[in-house]
């Protein structure tokens, strides 16, 4: 089970760092500002590689990112789970009845995920380079490539390797190499920013 809050952090982190509100990386990077009422929302496919298995271990569903400070990610298919991050931690549920409460003291990872998308949504990419090296390189018709690597900090680790992004104006493909060297594959869709 920790492994798998392990694996979806990583996934949302993706949501956290690219589908916030991030100024652009050099050449490249999406060129959105979320506001504070305002939420990111779409549809997301993300495939995990299971040793012995020759397709993918295949989830589907929406995202939502708030311009506040709240990240909820619905898994549609293959079972229905709502994994929903705010400032006091992570849940996991299935409709109402809850599997899972992590507070930030119970998996200190989740305050790194929390500063990371606070610093996101404010812009704040400095702050965020302290994190990671950030490599980016536009490409042909408003395209780009966005390379996140951790940096190596005494005390704090990752859920991933490497975050490879893709996209216009927003975010359409991710590549996030795990420790255990499976690469995760997560497409986005149907992203729109609304107002309430």
């Amino acid at each position: 089970m920790i492994k798998r809050v392990v694996r979806v952090s990583a996934v949302m982190t993706v949501g956290i760092l690219f589908l916030g509100s991030m100024p652009a990386v050099a050449d490249g990077g999406p060129r959105i500002t979320l506001k504070e009422n305002q939420s990111l929302t779409g549809r997301f496919v993300h495939e995990h590689p299971v040793q012995g298995f020759d397709e993918p271990l295949r989830s589907e569903g929406r995202f939502s990112v708030s311009g506040k400070d709240k990240i909820v990610w619905t898994i549609e298919k293959p079972m229905a789970t709502t994994t929903t991050l705010t400032p006091e931690g992570l849940t996991q549920s299935v409709g109402s009845f809850a599997l899972l409460k992590l507070n930030r003291q119970k998996m200190p990872f989740l305050s790194e995920v929390q500063k990371n998308l606070l610093w996101a949504l404010a812009g704040n990419w400095e702050k965020l380079k302290s994190d990671f090296t950030i490599t980016s390189a536009s490409m042909p018709n408003h395209r780009w490539t966005v390379t996140f690597v951790p940096k190596d900090k005494a005390g704090t680790k990752k859920p991933f390797q490497k975050i490879v992004a893709q996209g216009a104006r927003f975010v359409e493909n991710v590549e996030i190499l795990l420790h255990n060297g499976v690469t995760d594959h997560v497409s986005f869709s149907e992203t729109i920013i609304t107002t309430p």
